[in-house]
């Protein structure tokens, strides 16, 4: 029988469990200064959809070029679920689609982001795929330099970033690359066991559904 819920833990164990999470969710920006200029956004695809908005909505407010890097991988049925169970993304068709093509619908349809600054790469499968496939779409956009907002599922955002660098290592001329998940999840101690704060719920994988 699967449990619904992770069972509660003891208050040592979560703080453990939260200082890790925050770890990984690494966050270049400050709750409580100004975004900095940025020239454009990559959003890699995932399942989290605070995440997302938040990409969406930062290369919206600022102009700027929104690329959005994803085919289908093992981890693309959670996004699949996270859209059909949204109260606005649900129209968006998934089946049999590329994670960036998802994407890129809600940018345009819901966001407001023009064609002209929507950059899809629809091939990568992995992390290691999404930083390379991506910083090549750069360079045949002519932008190699600057400050460029890198946007993931906040569990997967340390590692994303240390793919980018790994992959602009030996380039003569690289972005500044600056870290941003769009939110830090934090778990809590619920009536039935362990929850996301602000009304996020666990789903038993890697991925989280919002």
């Amino acid at each position: 029988m699967v449990q619904p819920h992770f069972p509660v833990l003891a208050d040592a164990t979560l703080a453990a469990f939260n200082t890790v999470g925050e770890w990984l969710a690494q966050d270049d920006l400050s709750a409580t200064s100004p975004l900095p200029e940025v020239d454009a956004v990559i959003l890699a695809g995932n399942a989290v959809i605070p995440t997302i908005d938040a990409a969406c909505r930062i290369a919206a407010q600022r102009d700027v070029p929104l690329l959005i890097s994803g085919g289908i991988g093992h981890s693309t049925p959670f996004l699949y679920t996270a859209i059909g169970n949204h109260p606005r993304y649900h129209t968006v068709p998934v089946t049999g689609r590329a994670e960036a093509s998802i994407l890129a619908d809600i940018a345009r349809a819901f966001w407001q982001i023009p064609e002209a600054r929507l950059w899809v790469e629809d091939r990568s499968t992995n992390c290691g795929e999404n930083a390379r496939f991506s910083w090549n779409m750069l360079k045949q956009h002519h932008r190699t330099t600057g400050r460029v907002l890198v946007v993931q599922d906040p569990t997967m955002q340390r590692r994303t970033m240390a793919t980018f660098a790994r992959v602009c290592r030996d380039e003569p001329e690289s972005p500044q690359w600056i870290s941003h998940p769009g939110f830090t999840p934090t778990l809590q101690n619920g009536n039935e066991g362990v929850e996301f704060s602000e009304g996020h719920t666990i789903v038993l994988d890697r991925k989280s559904v919002v």
